[in-house]
């Protein structure tokens, strides 16, 4: 079906998000953590243009998402900018509190107190401390088996 614009007087076609949504989401989390990595080197000042076309080549939109749109994508890239989705509000002492009860931690477990005290580099460890995400990357990859996620963006959304 087409959605009219009643502003400019023309019919645009809806929008193919087939394509987007098969696209491998682990690859596009593997380009997310290269980007973060890069801008804690001091000194590695790339222009906005060259980290855009890193995390979304030429080449994958000329070729693979040609005539599809790209809003899966970008709800990944800018969820705040969803409006499609609910804002939570929640708070990282809530988000590291439901992490752990969606894994079914102990209270007194080790992976529990990382979690829950991410902020303290004697339960976090030095290299995660203060950054929640990179603690319930290191809880989960000590209790699953990563490499062989074949979720797509399409179900991540």
């Amino acid at each position: 079906a087409a959605i009219l614009d009643p502003l400019h007087g023309y019919e645009c076609p809806e929008p193919d998000y087939a394509t987007a949504n098969a696209l491998p989401f682990p690859t596009l989390v593997k380009r997310f953590e290269i980007l973060w990595s890069q801008r804690k080197r001091l000194g590695n000042r790339q222009p906005r243009e060259q980290l855009l076309e890193y995390l979304l080549p030429r080449k994958l939109l000329d070729e693979h998402l040609k005539e599809c749109s790209i809003y899966p994508l970008l709800r990944l890239l800018l969820p705040d900018c969803d409006v499609a989705r609910g804002h939570l509000g929640m708070k990282e002492k809530s988000i590291a509190n439901a992490w752990a009860a969606a894994m079914h931690l102990a209270k007194d477990s080790k992976p529990h107190k990382k979690l829950v005290k991410f902020m303290d580099p004697q339960y976090a460890g030095h290299t995660a401390t203060g950054d929640l995400s990179l603690c319930v990357k290191e809880v989960v990859a000590e209790r699953y088996n990563l490499a062989g996620s074949k979720i797509t963006v399409g179900q991540m959304n």
